[in-house]
């Protein structure tokens, strides 16, 4: 019998998790959760909404009389935000339990530790002695090579070549980085899009690539220009 999943989030990213879930064929999806009003109708290969944050703990009271229930994070970055998804994140597992989801075209190697409630996308790879923490995204064609290091809540963009040592905690490696070999990324940084980093980035730091020279700002200032 499968075990029920219920997605934490009912947006873009909810519809890719549950596209991974569908191909997993291990969980009964049960319903999505929405946190935005435009959300409430959204409705993803037969997934519907079933109520909102503020009545999550009615449903769960409810749903709990006949069988538990397991969670993923369907919240995608939210402009870059890492820290939103972790808060989230932890709210959410005080009540249920994170499980992985794992495209079944992924290879994971038996010799890597991964944690709890992440979502690894087709063709994404995990090598042997490799250490994944919670909460984070590998999307398709990025790879964690052997004895890497990846922290909690890090999000892994599409066509990401990492040959570094580490990433810290809500870190967003957006598509087509480039980490270079025995690299680290500091926590809560964000290295975007295409950018090739060939030094430690320290933590708190934003990353990008202009003109083949490497450009950094603070997390602080990246998230007021985010806003604007």
């Amino acid at each position: 019998m499968k075990k029920n999943l219920l997605i934490i989030g009912a947006g873009e990213h909810a519809k890719v998790v549950i596209e991974n879930v569908l191909e997993q064929n291990k969980y009964k999806i049960v319903g999505m959760i929405n946190f935005n009003h435009s959300e409430k109708k959204n409705q993803y290969f037969g997934v519907k909404v079933v109520c909102n944050i503020k009545q999550l703990d009615q449903f769960i009271n409810k749903f709990n009389q006949t069988s538990k229930i397991n969670f993923i994070l369907g919240v995608g970055t939210v402009r870059g935000n890492m820290s939103i998804r972790e808060k989230i994140y932890k709210q959410i597992e005080k009540k249920l339990f994170p499980v992985n989801v794992i495209n079944p075209k992924a290879h994971i190697s038996q010799f890597a530790k991964i944690g709890k409630g992440n979502l690894i996308e087709a063709f994404a790879k995990v090598s042997a002695g490799a250490k994944l923490g919670n909460n984070c995204v590998i999307e398709s064609f990025s790879g964690i090579h052997h004895d890497q290091k990846i922290g909690n809540n890090v999000f892994i963009a599409t066509n990401v070549a990492f040959a570094g040592s580490s990433i810290g905690d809500n870190c967003l490696i957006c598509d087509g980085v480039s980490i270079g070999f025995k690299k680290n990324i500091g926590k809560n940084s964000i290295i975007l899009d295409g950018t090739r980093i060939n030094k430690n980035v320290p933590a708190d730091s934003v990353c990008y690539e202009q003109k083949n020279n490497i450009k950094k700002i603070s997390l602080k200032n990246y998230k007021k220009i985010s806003q604007k």
